[in-house]
């Protein structure tokens, strides 16, 4: 027992320090943007014409000279290199914000059609008939623009960014569950400093961002994508009332049920005709509300796919919308109008219009033609100065916050900051010399294109990658997951447990704790570290040299081995090793990224169908010597057997593609099962029911359910009651809100998932705490149940006691499902894991779960097979090859992409977030993110855990099918050898940590050398997160499984001895 738990410490050393490498890798490439903490501020002038400041503007034969003095106020303070105060112009104006999430422009667009032919109209066309009549109606007051997001499309991102004019990075849209408070300068803060009261009402998001900063707010829940009113109606029921005040000058609405039933429906579905009607409506009354100088703008967060999806960066996800109107004042006309905005340039200009302060980190560029025009004419020329004097405070606060930046982090390219330097030089002569209305023009344009230029440097090189983290990381895990390789592969399983005799794991452990503890000195000392990377850094070298010693130290054993498997060639692992390197290279291409479901499942098939050419070729050598051909031989045959088993294996891998979803990039349309939703939920249940039946009888005809112990008692009624609850849920969940509402409250409705839950983890733990599924008659006279077949024989077992304990046995003891004593646990593991993924995974998509199941048996039976085919000895049927591994890793690949996931946070789930919340209210970020992640990575969480079976199954055969396996014992020889079987699963469970651990490291690299691709934020940076989470939660898994396993072991082991007494 004291090798079993140094065998569990090696693997939880081993995850530590992999761990550590890989967090000094992304520390190193996904770093936060560093917020300066500095605010802008502002001289105001009055609303009158500038030039009642600066005298009065001169006419020279009717051509308007924009030099209003020799003594040019203007010039001489724009130009004046200390003073970098922006200039305000206070207003009166109030602002009536109202955010759709996820409002598309093609939402806001009219489409003409043919005679008012309705029926080519989509859902989500023609629906907010009230922008298109005032676009009609006040051309020159009314503006809709297409508002270019920039990704991530996520809410919390999107806001950040159109209040701070930033631009959010990439690893921030981890943070969109649990949303922090924003102190970076930013509109809201600015104008509170000005004064001004704010009312805001909708997404609690913005309270959690800013929270104390509103006069009065109605905030709503905002992630239970079930709900698509709510929110809405609780905003309706303060908008109009809080509008007819007068102690407001800025109220805020942010609506969700567009986004909600985009995320439900799709926007083609007619719930989106009915939410984008009832926000025209609601449009039409705010604009018959509005008074005097207000304005109003209506904007979108983001859009939404195709499937009403977001987060990502397609042309569907980042192209929102923006309009606006002024009923009492024209907008400022330009000679050449611009369709399209980015969301970060509503900043400056929202700013403007209400007279207070660019924040200092704004990136964006003022919408000209969406200011009021100050004058009674709306071109350029007739309102020069509002022009001027707002555009060039939006030039010089972007070039302060551009020289702040760069004096603490270098990461500009000092040719393009020079460059940009040089025209904002340039554009200060211009200001200072314009007279003429060419001149005016020509400083608009070069304006504009600096402030272009000087977003898409930061675009460019926003995050800064920390080039030393990177390649330590990198280094670091390669030489981990390469020493690890070579003594696993070097050393003979069954003797890997000399790895761990003396002092290994002291020193080992010993390493981690001295770079703790060396890592708070330096801290204490004050030398200019980080805290978290010297201790990833120092764990891993430490833990690199450790190993190394390691391998000198046995490599006489590994040469020796090496040498000897070198002789016996296996062209199957051979093979299945090319295999898994063309997966893991292909991370090197986006093209393989976004196909990469497709190309899983057929590299997973090739090796699946190579594997029954080696068991033919065996079976040829093996056949006897017959004059005549046989049709029943052959149908008899190993090789058949394994093909039709093989062949029903490719069968369903083919049949789960149904199940896929398509990324972005695709374009692609998956096949839908020809059924309706309430077909596709009844049959979903119907085959819960029927997998949970057939997998009951199996264990029973095994013996493994009888008795009335607390694991048998729940194993045989827990399943059943957890479907009753799962299938009631869905039935009751698909209904009508109306309909459910008349039925059960919304807390009752969360009774059902909350039991079945309940019991799921109730059934794991006590799996863990008793996990045998046997019965022992403990009397020799006590009734035997008929129903049960095999019980195992009485000498079997006194003679295993003899060997193990030295002593007599009294008594005939007979034990029912000893055969299968370790299957029958994992089964029933699997059980409760199959039904925790049908409720995470909800009604559309539960059966997937089965065919997961099903297919991992059946390719643990086919590795079964061919070991017992091609092993001499017993003791080679612990041994298993690569190939097995590989298909399992593949498998859990096939199965993340097929239960509707991938690697990009546009598919991720969110409804199975609020599968526990009552009336959508999360209770728990914590429980929720669960959730999320159980839903998203259930297929690894299955591998993991089930991963023994590939040890366990070769000596299940016998039970299952006496007449492949010699093997007469069934699963009691694991018992008897267990030395092997230990070493067996910590082999295993370290070629399966290598699997994936090898898959990070190249997805590392890939990112590396893509870091300046241009699809690295939209496929290279989303790819390595998923792979990387993937690997963390299977570490874990994969211990609770080599656990469970030597829980069985233990229990087994105390029952006989119980037998003894």
């Amino acid at each position: 027992m004291i090798i079993v738990w140094k065998y569990v410490l090696f693997l939880i050393w081993l995850s530590y320090i992999l761990i550590c490498g890989v967090l000094l890798f992304m520390r190193g490439f996904l770093l936060n943007r560093e917020v300066l903490p500095f605010n802008s501020t502002c001289k105001t002038h009055s609303s009158q014409s500038y030039c009642n400041i600066f005298h009065k503007p001169s006419d020279i034969k009717g051509e308007q000279v924009l030099e209003c003095t020799e003594e040019n106020f203007l010039s001489r303070q724009l130009n004046n290199k200390i003073d970098s105060t922006q200039y305000c112009l206070k207003t009166k104006t109030k602002l009536i914000v109202l955010v759709i999430d996820a409002l598309k422009y093609d939402f806001m667009t009219y489409l003409n059609t043919p005679n008012n032919n309705e029926s080519k109209v989509l859902a989500y066309q023609n629906n907010m008939l009230v922008i298109n009549d005032i676009l009609k109606a006040f051309p020159h007051n009314s503006r809709l623009y297409k508002f270019i997001a920039d990704p991530p499309t996520t809410t919390m991102q999107r806001l950040k960014g159109i209040t701070t004019g930033s631009l959010p990075t990439f690893i921030d849209i981890g943070s969109n569950f649990d949303t922090n408070e924003i102190n970076e300068d930013n509109l809201i803060d600015q104008l509170i400093k000005q004064n001004k009261k704010i009312i805001f009402m909708g997404d609690d998001t913005w309270v959690k961002l800013y929270p104390n900063r509103f006069i009065r707010q109605f905030s709503f829940p905002s992630f239970n994508t079930w709900d698509l009113d709510s929110v809405d109606n609780g905003i309706k029921k303060h908008l109009l009332p809080e509008i007819k005040k007068d102690d407001w000058d800025i109220v805020i609405a942010h609506f969700l049920g567009v986004d909600h039933c985009g995320h439900r429906y799709g926007p083609l579905h007619k719930e989106m005709k009915r939410k984008l009607k009832e926000m025209n409506d609601i449009i039409s009354d705010v604009v018959s509300q509005m008074g005097e100088n207000t304005i109003l703008l209506i904007i979108g967060d983001h859009g939404m796919t195709n499937s009403g999806d977001h987060g990502g960066g397609s042309i569907d996800e980042i192209t929102a919308a923006m309009f606006t109107y002024f009923p009492n004042q024209t907008l400022i006309s330009e000679p050449t109008e611009f369709d399209s905005v980015r969301q970060v340039d509503l900043v400056p200009t929202i700013a403007t219009i209400l007279g207070v302060p660019i924040p200092y980190s704004n990136v964006g560029c003022l919408i000209l033609n969406a200011l009021p025009a100050l004058k009674t004419t709306s071109d350029l020329v007739g309102n020069w100065e509002i022009v001027v004097m707002s555009l060039w405070s939006n030039v010089k606060q972007v070039t302060l916050y551009l020289q702040e930046y760069s004096k603490t982090n270098q990461q500009f390219p000092q040719a393009k900051f020079k460059k940009l330097l040089k025209e904002f030089q340039s554009l200060k002569v211009k200001v200072a010399n314009m007279t003429t209305e060419e001149q005016l023009k020509d400083f608009v344009l070069s304006s504009k294109n600096y402030l272009v230029l000087v977003r898409e440097m930061c675009e460019d090189v926003w995050v800064q990658f920390d080039s030393f983290s990177i390649s330590r990381g990198l280094v670091l895990v390669f030489l981990t997951l390469a020493l690890i390789f070579l003594l696993i592969e070097g050393i003979p399983f069954d003797k890997v447990k000399t790895l761990l005799e003396g002092r290994f794991l002291s020193y080992a452990y010993g390493s981690i704790l001295l770079s703790i503890i060396t890592a708070y000195i330096l801290v204490y000392l004050q030398f200019n570290i980080k805290k978290e990377l010297t201790i990833y850094f120092n764990s891993c070298t430490s833990a690199i040299a450790i190993l190394s010693v390691l391998i000198v130290h046995h490599w006489g054993l590994i040469c020796a081995n090496w040498y000897n498997l070198s002789k016996a060639k296996n062209n199957l692992n051979i093979y299945s090793r090319i295999i898994f390197l063309i997966s893991a290279v292909g991370l090197f291409s986006n093209s393989y990224v976004v196909e990469e479901s497709s190309v899983v499942s057929f590299l997973l098939i090739s090796i699946l169908w190579a594997s029954i050419t080696d068991v033919k070729l065996e079976y040829q050598k093996k056949s006897t010597k017959k004059s005549y051909f046989s049709w029943n031989d052959l149908l008899y045959s190993l090789p058949a057997k394994l093909f039709f088993l093989i062949l029903l294996l490719t069968i369903l891998l083919r049949f789960s593609w149904k199940y896929r979803r398509c990324r972005e990039e695709q374009n692609c349309k998956i096949e839908k099962l020809m059924i309706s939703n309430s077909s596709q939920c009844l049959l979903t249940i119907v085959s819960i029911a029927a997998f949970i039946t057939s997998v009951r009888l199996c264990l029973r005809s095994f013996g493994n359910l009888v008795g009335f112990s607390p694991t048998l008692f729940i194993s045989r009624y827990a399943p059943t009651v957890i479907v009753i609850c799962t299938s009631g849920f869905w039935i009751l969940h698909s209904l009508p809100r109306q309909t459910q509402y008349k039925l059960i409250e919304p807390w009752q409705l969360q009774i059902l998932p909350r039991t079945a839950f309940s019991l799921i983890i109730s059934g794991i733990i006590i799996l863990f705490i008793r996990p045998l599924s046997i019965y022992h008659v403990t009397e020799q006279n006590e009734p035997i149940p008929q129903n049960n077949v095999i019980p195992a024989l009485f000498k079997q077992l006194k003679g295993l006691l003899l060997r193990r304990m030295g002593s007599d046995v009294k008594g005939y003891p007979i034990v029912f499902g000893l055969a299968t004593v370790y299957s029958a646990t994992f089964i029933n593991l699997c059980i409760f894991l199959t039904l925790l993924t049908n409720i995470l995974l909800s009604e559309r998509t539960a059966f997937i779960s089965i065919v997961l199941s099903f297919s991992l048996f059946c390719i643990a039976i086919i590795s079964a097979i061919i070991r017992q085919n091609k092993s001499v000895t017993t003791n080679q049927l612990f041994i298993v090859p690569w190939w097995s591994v590989i298909c399992w890793g593949l498998s859990s690949l096939h199965f993340f992409y097929t239960s509707g996931h991938q690697a990009t946070f546009s598919s991720l789930d969110w409804n199975s977030a609020f599968i526990l919340s009552s009336n959508g209210q999360l209770e728990s970020y914590w429980i929720s993110a669960l959730l999320v992640i159980g839903n998203t990575f259930c297929s690894y969480i299955v591998h993991a855990f089930m991963l023994p079976l590939l040890v366990i199954m070769p000596f299940t055969m016998h039970a299952l099918f006496p007449k492949i396996g010699e093997t007469k014992h069934a699963e009691l020889l694991l018992f008897e050898n267990d030395d092997l079987m230990n070493s067996s699963l910590f082999v295993l469970a370290i070629k399966f940590i290598l699997f994936f651990g090898f898959r990070v490291f190249t997805c590392m690299l890939s990112a590396s050398v893509h870091s300046r691709h241009l699809m690295v934020w939209a496929i290279f940076a989303p790819k390595l997160i998923f792979e990387v989470l993937s690997f963390f939660i299977i570490l874990p898994c994969v211990l609770l499984g080599f656990i469970l396993v030597q829980r069985i072991t233990s229990r087994l082991e105390n029952l006989l001895k119980t037998i003894q007494k």
